[in-house]
């Protein structure tokens, strides 16, 4: 009998693992530091609410600092864009019953109600799939979200869109026909990068 077991550690975990771990080599801007007490707040569409099955983004940032007692506070959900996150923000009494789910996120909000320190959101796949002419909509929608992530000094980390793969699914449908569209999304992070965003 075979007790060996294998798995796949997603690209997310590994790009956020390397984005956290290595030096920025040119110095220029600062590389992001976990501090002491942090709460990060994980932000992004089913990529980074699946992390929360797993644990390996959330292990790999207490690896990165373990003496500096993070919290890790996953804000993902599935279907979330730069465009729109829903929630019914969990009051049922406030809520109209013909339409609790279509309640806009106030992320200032959420993320003073937990004391985030640090934000880490990945957006961009998933908006890639509207095509090339929706991304200066898409670039100043995450200018927007990302100013509300920077409220109250909030630093952000922001993880660039990953391609999409080819699934095992037999029925489903090739994903990575959009991979020219997910890069052309990827582009405005080495922008957002230089202005230390």
């Amino acid at each position: 009998m075979n007790t060996h077991h294998s798995f796949k550690v997603p690209g997310l975990v590994i790009a956020t693992a390397i984005l956290l771990a290595q030096p920025d080599l040119r110095a220029e801007p600062a590389a992001f530091t976990l501090q002491a007490n942090d709460v990060i707040a994980l932000t992004g569409g089913s990529n980074i609410e699946r992390t929360r099955f797993n644990g390996f983004l959330q292990t790999h940032l207490f690896a990165a600092q373990p003496d500096a007692k993070l919290k890790v506070r996953n804000f993902g959900w599935e279907g979330d864009t730069v465009f729109e996150q829903w929630r019914d923000g969990g009051a049922a009494g406030k809520l109209d019953p013909s339409q609790s789910w279509q309640q806009q996120r106030d992320w200032r909000q959420h993320l003073a109600e937990v004391g985030a320190t640090a934000v880490i959101a990945q957006f961009g796949q998933m908006e890639s799939l509207a095509g090339l002419e929706r991304l200066p909509a898409f670039i100043a929608a995450y200018e927007k979200l990302i100013a509300d992530f920077k409220e109250d000094g909030r630093r952000v980390v922001l993880v660039s869109p990953i391609r999409f793969e080819k699934s095992t699914q037999p029925l489903a449908p090739d994903l990575t026909r959009n991979n020219p569209a997910v890069r052309a999304y990827a582009r405005p992070f080495a922008i957002w990068r230089r202005n230390s965003v």
